[in-house]
C-alpha cells in the first residue's frame, strides 16, 4: 500500500516543486531564451501533478473503492489491529513521541489495542480539508478545476501558498 501510493506522490510532490522552484530561481534566463513557452507549460504541468500528489496523499477513505492515501491506509491498520500488533514497540514509541509527549493507554503487550492507539495519534495529525486550509485550498483546486473543470470564477477557489502544503507533506517526514 506505501510503495505504490504515498510514496510514489510523496515523491511527485517533492519532484514537483522542485522542478518549479528551479525554473523560478531562472526565471530571468527563462524569460530571455526561446523557450519560454516549453518552460511556462513544464511549470504548469509540475504545479498540477503537486496538487494532484499531495491531495491524493490526504484523501480520506472511500467505501465504494479503496484508496491508497494515507488516511485510508490508517483506517485499514485500524479495521485490522487485532491482527497487526506492533512489533518494535520501543522504535513506534519514539516516533510517536515527537507527536505526542505523552502516549496514554500505549503498552506493546497489550497487542491489537497499542495498534489502535498509535493509529489514533496518526490519524488525529493527519490534515484533512476541515482543519488544514492548505489541504482545503489544494483539494478545491483539484475537484474545480483539474478533475472536473467547473464553469466557475477561480476566485471562488480558496488559495493557498507553497509552503502550506509543503509543510503537510513535510510533516510525514
Amino acid at each position: 500500500m506505501l510503495t505504490k501510493g504515498p510514496q510514489q506522490d510523496i515523491f511527485r510532490a517533492d519532484e514537483a516543486h522542485a522542478i518549479v522552484q528551479r525554473i523560478g530561481e531562472h526565471a530571468e534566463a527563462v524569460t530571455a531564451s526561446m523557450y519560454v513557452p516549453t518552460f511556462v507549460a513544464l511549470q504548469q504541468y509540475s504545479i498540477e501533478q503537486f496538487v494532484l500528489a499531495i491531495t491524493r496523499l490526504f484523501d480520506a477513505p472511500k467505501k465504494n473503492y479503496p484508496l491508497r492515501s494515507l488516511p485510508a491506509i490508517v483506517q485499514s491498520v485500524i479495521e485490522h489491529a487485532d491482527t497487526l500488533p506492533i512489533k518494535e514497540p520501543a522504535f513506534l514509541q519514539t516516533a510517536l513521541t515527537h507527536l505526542a509527549p505523552h502516549i496514554e493507554g500505549f503498552d506493546p503487550s497489550k497487542g491489537g489495542a497499542s495498534t489502535l492507539v498509535a493509529m489514533g495519534i496518526v490519524q488525529a495529525r493527519l490534515p484533512t480539508p476541515d482543519t488544514s486550509p492548505a489541504v482545503e485550498a489544494l483539494k478545491a483546486l483539484r475537484d474545480k478545476r483539474l478533475a472536473h473543470p467547473e464553469h466557475i470564477e477561480a476566485e471562488s477557489i480558496p488559495k493557498t501558498a507553497w509552503s502550506r502544503p509543503k509543510r503537510c507533506r513535510e510533516r510525514l517526514s
